[in-house]
């Protein structure tokens, strides 16, 4: 069968169920600091399974130190954040990727060795910090694509759509491939305003071979697309050398 790829949307950002943040990242390094949506409110978790922001303020305080920024008073984080639980999805550190069926239809239709390229919307460090910056943050290569009510109590763990109480038979989770599926440790720009939205850049994506999108558009919701050309896009990461690491962040 043929090789396939998507290119699939995470990580928080402004609009209401995103967090209403946008996580930081250093243009010139490609460096960033990886924070999910906020969970549902009213899902309630397996014990002990609960993830908060709390886990990832750390990291995102130490980004903040290292190039001067207080997250609060120059990054204007939300504290309220603290107090919520995050939907850690991907969760990079096991590897997994869950979606709901309806949004996530066509990862139904991947296969053991396709693939999924993970992108982020960011601000920069520093001033000025319009447009945003849109990248490249993971990359699963697919082992497997299970049901969450088929996994094992001990794994259960390793995915937001296992954490909560009630697993439903309508979502999917992906696993990622082991040494060829993680964070990136370095984000890739790719995106660019164009048009009166944002879009992949022509360069990159005529790099890629195209995307099954109108004008490389980048969403939020609806549906992913697909790769065109999944080998070109492989060959075009390939070339960017960059490199993988089994954690959320650094």
């Amino acid at each position: 069968m043929l090789l396939q790829g998507l290119l699939v949307r995470v990580g928080i950002d402004l609009s209401e169920k995103g967090g209403k943040w946008n996580s930081r990242v250093d243009l010139q390094s490609g460096e960033f600091i990886y924070m999910p949506i906020p969970g549902g409110r009213d899902e309630p978790h397996v014990h002990g399974l609960k993830r908060g922001y709390e886990e990832l303020i750390s990291s995102l305080k130490k980004f903040g130190d290292a190039h001067g920024k207080d997250i609060y008073k120059d990054w204007e984080f939300p504290k309220k954040l603290l107090s919520r639980d995050m939907h850690l999805d991907p969760d990079f550190e096991y590897l997994s990727y869950g979606d709901l069926a309806k949004r996530g239809k066509k990862l139904t239709e991947l296969k053991e060795g396709d693939f999924i390229a993970f992108y982020s919307s960011f601000k920069p460090i520093s001033p000025p910090e319009k447009p945003l910056y849109y990248a490249l943050v993971g990359f699963y290569k697919i082992q497997e694509i299970v049901c969450p009510i088929d996994v094992l109590e001990d794994r259960r763990k390793e995915n937001a759509h296992t954490r909560i109480l009630e697993r439903r038979k309508t979502d999917i989770i992906v696993r990622g491939e082991p040494g060829e599926s993680a964070r990136l440790d370095k984000c890739i720009l790719i995106g660019e305003r164009r048009d009166n939205a944002y879009r992949v850049m022509k360069n990159v994506e005529d790099c890629w071979g195209g995307l099954c999108v109108k004008n490389g558009f980048l969403q939020r919701s609806g549906s992913p697309p697909f790769f065109k050309d999944p080998e070109k896009f492989l060959r075009w990461f390939s070339d960017q050398e960059v490199s993988l690491i089994q954690k959320n962040n650094p």
